[in-house]
C-alpha cells in the first residue's frame, strides 16, 4: 500500500474498486503457459519493465496492497516519455479514464486479465501517487501469482498449478464484490507474541528509513526508498506497554510526517513459518480501520510487506483465496501451524480443504 497516495484520490476512487464488475480470466488466458513478468528488483520491490515496440521500457510497481484503479496505470509524465497516447476511454462508477493501448516488443506483453478497461490508464500527474506507474490489486484478481524473492522473479501461473510439497498453505480473506468476483486486497493472518492479527498482504509497502533506522537495520534503499511493514498506532502502543524491551526508534521513517516511529518485533509467525526480527512502521489507525477496511473483508491492523516476504517464494491464488509460502532463507517452521480457518464477518469461519 502506497501510504503517501493522496487521500482525496483514495476517496474519489473508492467506489469504483467496490462496484466495478471485472470478468474472470478468459479460457484462453487459463490455457496459457506460465508467464514470467519482465521485472527489475529494486531494494525489495518488484517493478514490471516490459519493453515497447519502440524500444522504451515501462516501469510499473507490482503492488498487491495499494491503489483502487481497475487496471494498471502510468502517470502522464511516463506516458509522454514512452510515446503513449490515449486511444480510447473506459468508464466505471461515473468516472471516465483515458486509456492507451501499448504495442509491446515480442515476448514482452503484459497479460490481459480482463476485458474491462483494456490497456493502460493514463493518470494526470497531480492525481498519481509517487511512483510513475503501478500494477494495482485488481489487476492481480483472478490469477495465480508467484512472487519469488530468492530468484527475484514474478510469474503468472498456468491453469492447474500445484504447490510444492514443502510449501505452507494459508487461507486469505478477500472481499466479495457485487460483480461476484473476489476483490484484490488480500487479508492474511500473522501471529505476534501469540496474538493473531489481520494484516493486508502488501508487496508495495514502502519505507523511507532515516539514518537512525539504517544504523539499526542496514537494508538497501533506492533513491532513499525501501520496503517495510506497517502497524496501526493502537497496536504499536499495546506492544510498547507489554514489551518495553522491544527496540523503538522514534525518528525511524520519514515517509509520513507525524508517523515516524518504528518498532523491532523479535519474532513474527507467518503461514506456519517463524521469521524475525521484523521492523514495523507506525501508521494511523484510520489508514487501516477506515480506508483499507472499506476495501477488505475485515479491518486490518496493518500491512505485511517485503521485509517479511523476502524470506519466501509466495504464491497467491486469488480465485481460491489461498496462499502458499516456501521458505527460501532465514525462516524456520513455527510451533504453531498456519491458520486453516479465516475469520469472516458474522463470526463464521471458512475452513481449508
Amino acid at each position: 500500500m502506497r501510504t503517501y497516495l493522496n487521500l482525496a484520490c483514495w476517496g474519489a476512487l473508492l467506489g469504483l474498486a467496490i462496484t466495478t464488475a471485472l470478468p474472470a480470466m478468459s479460457a484462453n488466458a487459463r490455457r496459457l503457459a506460465d508467464t514470467v513478468i519482465p521485472t527489475t528488483f529494486e531494494s525489495g520491490h518488484f517493478y514490471a519493465v516490459p519493453e515497447l515496440a519502440n524500444g522504451k521500457k515501462m516501469r510499473l510497481l507490482l503492488d498487491t496492497g495499494g491503489g483502487t484503479l481497475p487496471t494498471l496505470w502510468v502517470n502522464q509524465a511516463q506516458a509522454d516519455s514512452l510515446g503513449l497516447k490515449a486511444d480510447h476511454t473506459c468508464e466505471g462508477d461515473g468516472r471516465i479514464y483515458q486509456v492507451a493501448s501499448p504495442i509491446f516488443a515480442v515476448n514482452q506483453r503484459l497479460p490481459e486479465l480482463s476485458a474491462f478497461c483494456r490497456g493502460v490508464i493514463i493518470l494526470p500527474n497531480e492525481n498519481a501517487s509517487s511512483p510513475s506507474g503501478q500494477i494495482v490489486p485488481m489487476y492481480f484478481a483472478g490469477g495465480v501469482w508467484t512472487f519469488d524473492y530468492s530468484k527475484r522473479q514474478v510469474v503468472l501461473r498456468r491453469h492447474g498449478w500445484h504447490p510444492p510439497k514443502d510449501a505452507h498453505k494459508t487461507l486469505l480473506g478477500l472481499k466479495r464484490l457485487p460483480s461476484g468476483i473476489n476483490g484484490g486486497w488480500p487479508r492474511i493472518i500473522i501471529r505476534v507474541d501469540g496474538e493473531e492479527l489481520n494484516m493486508l498482504l502488501d508487496t508495495g509497502a514502502a519505507s523511507k528509513p532515516t539514518a537512525q533506522a539504517l544504523k539499526e537495520d542496514s537494508r538497501s534503499t533506492t533513491d532513499g526508498m525501501g520496503v517495510g511493514s506497517y502497524i496501526d498506532e493502537s497496536t504499536m502502543a499495546r506492544w510498547r506497554r507489554k514489551h518495553p524491551e522491544w527496540k523503538v526508534v522514534d525518528n525511524g521513517d520519514a515517509l509520513i510526517p507525524g508517523f515516524s516511529r518504528i518498532i523491532r518485533v523479535p519474532h513474527v509467525e507467518v503461514v506456519g513459518w517463524d521469521v524475525g526480527p521484523v521492523w514495523f512502521i507506525e501508521r494511523p489507525d484510520s489508514a487501516f480501520h477506515t480506508m483499507m477496511a472499506s476495501l477488505m473483508d475485515e479491518p486490518p491492523e496493518g500491512s505485511v510487506g517485503a521485509n517479511v516476504f523476502e524470506h519466501f517464494r509466495m504464491t497467491i491464488d486469488y480465485k481460491k483465496k489461498a496462499a502458499w509460502f516456501e521458505c527460501a532463507s532465514e525462516c524456520s517452521a513455527s510451533s504453531v501451524p498456519a491458520p486453516q480457518k479465516i475469520r469472516l464477518k458474522g463470526g463464521v469461519d471458512h475452513i481449508a480443504h
